[in-house]
Formats: structure tokens, sequence, C-alpha cells
């Protein structure tokens, strides 16, 4: 490994230095090599620089070949804003140093504060005597406490990857991490022609996402095309249809066949999507009409039986569950009534309409209904017996005979009342 700067005319002699007076575990030596790795080093390996400097600095890497070996150039790494890193990391010390004087002057402030409450306490005559004394000078700063920030250290990572070549990791300057730049080989591309073929290789990625969703809608479409037009085309059917519209619609899915094998082979997948998605909707709609019909008899029957079964179940918990009040049984049969109702009109309404039309209420709506009965109901059915009833009857009468204890003793004292007045006047007779 080779270290040198970045541009020759920036280095400083080693006697240069020396002239301005700089000692020797300061002076920079701007020009160095390191063997870094053996053969024997172990594959994701990494060493650790430290160093003093202060140009921008280029870094070559060789591999040698035994001890005789001729150096063959690996790559070249450039630290291109080394000057500007020392600058913040030196600022960012000073600031540090600023905060640490701040706060020892908070400190020293605060014990003087302490110190004057504490005079106050003591009598006139130490006062005076205090005054008296010579008074004490004020610390003198640390040695050095003023004194220039010296230049951090230069910290560089050298990695033997895993991929058997030689990376440089990261440079840093304290807190202040340094750029690191890869010199490109005359084989290599460019940084701007390495860009330019990752914004190519996203283009093409991006075709073929693009292409594998295309594929997949133009296959629903499609798909979609033949089952529409292969359920319209089914005898069983033709009642949820009326015959001018479905031939209306069969004709539109050969046009839309057609179009799809010729001016529309090439078109974006969302348009696909958009269509297959119209065509599902038109599907829907006219398969729920038949499911709607073949499953309405029997749902409306099973509803029946249920609503009659609950005005049962409600006759047999007034007589078996007395705690349940007339106002909670009263709830569900409203919601039963309610129901009933409900159902007959929608039947009403839906035998005035035709098979090839929308349907006015669906199966899924009556055992939504059903089920929050079914809620309802359970909730009353399966109320606990209140447990207080014994207590409070329990309670009633202990005050009953609270209260007839306290009443004879009333009658008792009434009675010694009289008996003392009737031996009064005995003996006032007897006078």
């Amino acid at each position: 490994m080779k270290i040198s700067p970045l541009v020759p005319e920036d280095a400083t002699s080693e006697e240069d230095q020396r002239a301005e007076g700089l000692f020797d575990d300061e002076i920079i030596k701007y020009y160095q090599e390191f063997k870094l790795f053996n053969n024997s080093d172990y594959i994701g390996k990494s060493k650790g620089l430290s160093m003093n400097y202060d140009k921008n600095m280029k870094i070559e890497l060789f591999r040698q070949d035994g001890d005789d070996g001729e150096l063959q150039l690996i790559d070249t790494f450039h630290l291109t804003n080394l000057n500007e890193t020392l600058k913040s990391e030196i600022e960012y010390l000073k600031n540090e140093r600023e905060k640490e004087k701040a706060k020892a002057k908070r400190a020293a402030e605060k014990e003087k504060e302490k110190a004057k409450k504490s005079k106050n306490d003591t009598s006139e005559d130490d006062e005076k005597d205090k005054k008296e004394e010579p008074k004490e000078e004020p610390p003198k700063t640390e040695e050095g406490e003023d004194a220039p920030i010296p230049t951090p250290k230069i910290k560089i990572s050298v990695e033997f990857t895993r991929s058997g070549i030689l990376q440089i990791t990261k440079a840093n300057a304290g807190s202040h991490f340094i750029t690191v730049e890869q010199v490109r080989k005359p084989a290599q591309l460019s940084m701007e022609l390495m860009r330019q073929a990752k914004t190519r290789l996203r283009w093409y990625e991006q075709r073929d996402s693009d292409k594998i969703k295309t594929d997949k809608a133009k296959n629903d479409f499609e798909s979609m095309i033949y089952k529409l037009r292969e359920w319209l085309r089914e005898d069983e059917n033709a009642p949820y249809i009326e015959e001018d519209k479905k031939d209306a619609t069969i004709e539109k899915l050969t046009e839309q066949e057609d179009w799809l094998y010729e001016d529309g082979s090439n078109e974006n997948y969302t348009v696909y999507q958009d269509l297959h998605k119209n065509l599902s909707a038109q599907f829907d709609s006219f398969n729920k009409r038949k499911v709607e019909h073949e499953n309405r008899e029997a749902v409306i029957e099973s509803a029946n039986k249920a609503l009659d079964k609950y005005i049962e179940s409600l006759q047999d918990l007034k007589e078996t569950k007395t705690w349940i009040t007339d106002e909670e049984r009263k709830e569900v049969e409203d919601r039963v009534t309610e129901i009933r109702d409900w159902l007959k009109e929608q039947i009403e309404k839906q035998s005035a309409l035709e098979l090839y039309q929308d349907p006015i209420f669906s199966t899924n709506e009556v055992v939504t209904k059903m089920n929050r009965l079914k809620k309802q109901y359970s909730k009353i059915a399966n109320k606990k017996k209140p447990k207080s009833t014994k207590k409070a009857s329990k309670e009633d009468k202990d005050v009953d005979e609270e209260n007839e204890a306290k009443k004879d003793n009333e009658e008792s004292k009434e009675d010694n009342n009289s008996e003392n007045e009737s031996q009064d006047d005995e003996k006032k007779e007897d006078l």
C-alpha cells in the first residue's frame, strides 16, 4: 500500500516542517508505504491505519508474488475532501471545548452562590475578620486550556474482502467521515458510464416486469370473453337475460376478441385490466340473478321456520327463566316481527319482477338479519339467574326483625312508665 498527496505540490518536506518548529511526532510523512496482508491471511480480514495527514490523499493498493516479485497495481483510491473534513472536526472539537468551559463556569457560579448563603449565617464579627483577611486570588486556568486544537489523526480501514480483493471500507477524522472514491481502470467503465449502464438496466427490468403483467392481463381478459360468452349460450341461463340483450352482448364479445388479436394486441397491461374488470362485473351481474333465484326459496323457508322457532322459545323462557323481564322478551319479539314484515314486503316486490331483472334483495341480507336476531336472542337466553335475590330477601327479613324488636322495647317502656305512675298515685292516697 502506497500513500501520497493527491496533488504532489501540496507536500512539504520533513526538513521544511522541522524548520517551521514542528517536533518529530508532529511531522507529517506525505509519502508512505505499508505491507498490510500476507498470503496466509484469511479472507475477510481488515486492518486499520492511523496517521497525521492534512492534504487530500491518494492510496494505491498493490499485489506482490513473493519477496522478489514485481508490484502489480490492483486499485487506486482518492480521499478527496480530507482538508474540509479536518476543518469540520477541529471546529467540532472547539465547540465541545466551549461547551465544557461554559458548563464549568456555571458550576463555579453555583458554588459561589452557596458560599454566599453560608456567609450570611455567620456573625458580624466573623464577617469583619474575614474582610481584614487578604482576598484569595481567583484560580488560574489550567495550563493548555486555551491551547490550539491539535490536528486529529486520519484513520483508514482496509479490508481483504471475501471476494478476494482489497477495498478501502472507510476513512474518518474523529467523528467526521472522509469521501473515498475508487479510480476506475482503463478497462473499466467510468462513473458516468456506470450510471448510464445502471439506468439502462433498470429500464430493461421495468420492461420485463411490464411484459409479464401485460401477458397476464391479456390472458385474463381473453379468458373472461370465453367465460361470459359460454354462459350466455347455455340454455339454462336464458331466463336470466333478455334475448336481444344477449345477442348484443355476444356480438360485443366477438368484437373485443377480434380487437384483442389485431389493433389491441400491443396495448399496455392497464388497458387489459380495465376491460377484464368491466366484463367481470357484467358476468357477476348476470350470474347473480341465477344464483339468487335458485337459493331464494330455500333461504326464505328456512328463515320463516327459524322465526317461528324463536317465538316458541320466547314462550318457554317466560316459564323456565322468570328472571328475564317482559321488556327483554318484547325486544326480541319486535325484532322477529320486523324481520317477518320486511321479508314479506321484499317477497311481494320480487314476485313482480322478471327473472332477467336484478333482484330486489339478496339472500345474504336475509342471513345477516337472522344472524343479528340470533345474537340478540342468545343474549337474553343465556342470562344467568341473579344471585342477589336470596341475599335481598334475607336482608329484608333482618330489617323486619329489627323493627319488631324496637317496637317491643318501646311497648315495654310504656308499661313500666304506667306501673310507676300507678304506684306514685297509691302512695299519694296513703299520705
